[in-house]
This record gives C-alpha cells, structure tokens and sequence, in this order.
C-alpha cells in the first residue's frame, strides 16, 4: 500500500481475495463491504497519524464474491526522518472463526431464552478447576442471594439449596 493507504499496490489473496498485479485506487471499494469501509478507514487513519501497525477484523469481499472475515494486519514502512514510505501488510481469512463464534453467540442466546421461559436456571461446572458459575435464577431456585458464593461441595454434595 501506498504512504496514505490510498493506493494498493499488490495483492495475492491465495484464493481468499481477488489477486491484483496492478496497482489501484479503488481496492477499498472492491475488497471491504460497504458497513465495514468507514470503520476500516478509520483504522487506518489512526495507524498513519501515529505511525503503528494496525490489526482489524472486518468483513471483505471473497475471491468468488461472497462475503466473508480477515484479520488485517499491516505495518508502516518508516523513512530516513520517520515519514511513512509505504505498507506492508496480510490478512487472515477469519471467515469460519468468526460463524462458528456467532454460531455459540446464537446457542447461548436460544438457551438463555429458554431456560427463562421454563423458570430453569443455568451453571457451569469445570471439574478440572472445581470452579462452578451459577446465573441468578439458579442461585434463587436453591434459595441463594445473587452474591453468594457456590461451590460444588456445597451445592451438591452437602445438600445446599432446597
């Protein structure tokens, strides 16, 4: 990319993205969804103005045109008296992270709902550690205060709650 981020010089999106030898001035139109490109820009006019790298996850246009995920990463190319000459950067294709992410977000929603509707409470135990997590409608079913504190032993074990 150019000093100013305006022109994209090279790209090789390995099947990601759309390769391109040649350099262009319309690369944020034709890479980033529309949503994302105010967001984008403002990233990288931050990374300009203070001369850092920047790291982004956003949505891009795929090679065959769909939408997807990358975590952009680039680093300014500093002069002689510290002028930016250029940047280097990649991206990741995030794309499957980031739905099986929204995926579990859905998950936990629906449970949540759920559990609401049937006047069920939810916890989470991890053996490993011993560390037990209980939401407020489970701590109320078993006759405890939203800042009790739990645990496995006595929850379970020594007959806690009702």
């Amino acid at each position: 990319m150019s000093a100013d981020s305006q022109e994209m010089r090279q790209l090789d999106g390995r099947g990601f993205l759309a390769d391109t030898d040649a350099p262009s001035v319309r690369w944020i139109e034709a890479y980033i969804s529309p949503e994302e490109q105010p967001v984008v820009q403002d990233v990288i006019a931050q990374a300009i103005a203070t001369k850092s790298p920047f790291v982004l996850e956003h949505r891009v246009r795929q090679a065959e045109g769909s939408i997807g995920w990358t975590a952009s990463r680039a680093v300014p190319t500093l002069g002689p008296v510290g002028e930016i000459l250029e940047w280097f950067g990649m991206g990741t294709d995030v794309t499957a992270a980031h739905r099986a992410r929204e995926a579990v977000a859905t998950s936990r929603d629906r449970l949540e709902l759920a559990t609401r509707a049937a006047r069920m409470g939810q916890f989470d135990y991890w053996p490993q550690t011993g560390q037990l997590e209980w939401d407020d409608r489970c701590r109320a079913l078993f006759g405890l205060g939203p800042d009790a504190a739990v645990s496995y032993e006595t929850a379970f074990l020594a007959g806690g709650g009702r």
